[in-house]
């Protein structure tokens, strides 16, 4: 797995040598409420973009991404077994951290906003590997045991405004929707603990700099 991340990384910052390359940098959070079991994730999002073609005055580009999120357990992720006058009390502890490779097609539409004058509508769809890497503890009374995760698949969509604030810079804001496209459990010995389920909506703030 380290070997891929590598390989991303490699190819992500020799792509910088194609045409029309501009870097986005974006910091938000990732709402899966629909995963009782886990915290909504910040994390932030390094995307480099080459222009491929233009349709009429639209630019088409690839997008390669690669970011990284925390997602920590829940306080309240416990309990207790009763085993006749005896109770056994159990918990789930710590945090997994998410290292999101991404690759997907971008269409950047020149628009006008009121009085913000002239912006970019960015929409961009594509697909995400999502490398895990855990740190969970099971505690069952004093005995204690490793949770694991697998790493997993999501296609996500979005949709971002891009003002530019001075040459070359702009200022980004933008939501996007992923959905798992894998079923995907934090396991104990094999057996299935709860589903890690990273549909949701992420919400993202940053800049872009065009680089040549």
């Amino acid at each position: 797995m380290k070997k891929l991340m590598l390989m991303f990384v490699v190819l992500l910052m020799a792509s910088v040598a194609f045409a029309e390359t501009d870097v986005v940098i974006t910091t938000g959070i990732t709402d899966i409420s629909n995963n009782a079991e886990m915290e909504n994730p910040w994390g932030g999002e390094v995307l480099l973009r080459h222009d491929l073609f233009k349709i009429g005055d639209t630019p088409v580009a690839l997008g390669l991404s690669v970011g990284m999120q925390e997602h920590a357990m829940r306080d309240d992720i416990g309990g207790c077994y009763k085993l006749g006058w005896f109770k056994i009390p159990w918990s789930l502890d710590g945090d997994i951290m998410d290292v999101p490779l991404g690759a997907s097609a971008i269409i950047k539409k020149p628009i006008k906003i009121g009085g913000f004058g002239e912006c970019i509508l960015a929409a961009q769809a594509g697909a995400k590997y999502h490398v895990m890497s855990d740190d969970l503890t099971y505690s069952l009374g004093p005995l204690e045991s490793r949770a694991n995760i697998d790493d997993t698949v999501t296609a996500n969509f979005g949709l971002a405004i891009e003002k530019e604030v001075i040459k070359n810079v702009s200022l980004v804001a933008g939501v996007e929707y992923q959905y798992d496209l894998s079923e995907n459990s934090v396991e104990l010995n094999g057996r299935d603990l709860f589903e890690h389920d990273l549909t949701g909506w992420a919400f993202r703030v940053g800049g872009a700099i065009k680089l040549n």
